[in-house]
């Protein structure tokens, strides 16, 4: 009876310096202290807009995240992606993926990571706003915790004049017989510079997130996050 008493009690207790951290990321601002998802931002902000026909980019109707994916180590381009999925421990400077290879992470127990979605209407700009504006975006996520070696995430981004959506995977990798757990009231969503939008604490990462209506163009695209934690 002790020891169950103490394992909960150390769970417990980890649940509550996992849900402070959480509460302390909106003075982290993580996607302004990221090693160059920052720095990209900044660049593809400075650069003039102007309506442009990106290669390859033929859709008169709306389309998500059609692009190319850009990492750390690719020339910013309005013509790019950030990856749809990505995650990385939380940390005063958190670093997301350089490559492909870099994005297949395994975490630790007492790790709490954060998940960074991006979502981008790629249907030509300087066209019909009627035709191509995306109406009613979701975040349809699910979650399945579970061992850290086998946890998943399945993201597809929606809306209603969208056909399929787009679907992201991911897999949070750890040590087996750790646990992964979703962390409630723990998304926030952000703007194209990294600007929180409206109230942090949402519940995103099990379930349906509405953005409103999408134009299209890397102006109104937008960024989402969440946090699971990795118990050993």
């Amino acid at each position: 009876m002790r020891s169950i008493i103490t394992l909960l009690f150390f769970v417990a207790a980890s649940f509550f310096a996992w849900d402070a951290r959480a509460q302390g990321l909106g003075s982290i601002e993580i996607l302004k202290k990221t090693e160059f998802i920052s720095a990209q931002i900044a660049k593809m902000n400075a650069a003039e807009r102007l309506a442009f026909r990106c290669p390859g980019q033929d859709s008169r109707v709306p389309i998500f995240n059609s692009f190319p994916v850009m990492f750390g180590n690719d020339e910013p381009s309005l013509c790019k992606n950030f990856p749809g999925i990505d995650h990385t421990v939380v940390s005063r400077n958190p670093v997301f993926s350089k490559s492909f290879r870099d994005s297949r992470k395994t975490y630790r127990g007492g790790d709490l990571v954060v998940v960074l979605l991006h979502v981008m209407n790629t249907a030509i700009s300087g066209t019909s706003e009627i035709d191509t504006t995306a109406k009613n975006v979701l975040i349809d996520a699910s979650f399945r915790g579970g061992t850290a070696g086998g946890s998943s995430i399945s993201v597809r981004f929606k809306a209603d004049n969208v056909k399929d959506g787009k679907l992201v995977r991911s897999v949070i990798g750890g040590p087996y017989g750790c646990l992964a757990a979703l962390l409630p009231k723990s998304g926030a969503v952000y703007d194209f510079k990294g600007n929180r939008i409206g109230e942090s604490r949402l519940e995103i990462g099990n379930g349906k997130h509405s953005l409103g209506n999408m134009r299209s163009g890397w102006e109104y695209s937008k960024f989402v996050t969440f946090l699971v934690a990795v118990h050993c």
